[in-house]
């Protein structure tokens, strides 16, 4: 009994998936860098 997902559903969520993973390793890039400045 699997529901069908419609396409705008499948493409809001990877879209949402897709910026999650894009912000979460841009913030521990930026995090690393300020780290090690800070560090210094």
């Amino acid at each position: 009994m699997t529901r069908r997902v419609s396409l705008r559903t499948r493409v809001t969520l990877a879209f949402a998936v897709g910026a999650l993973l894009l912000s979460a390793g841009l913030a521990s890039l930026t995090y690393g860098i300020a780290r090690s400045y800070l560090i210094r």
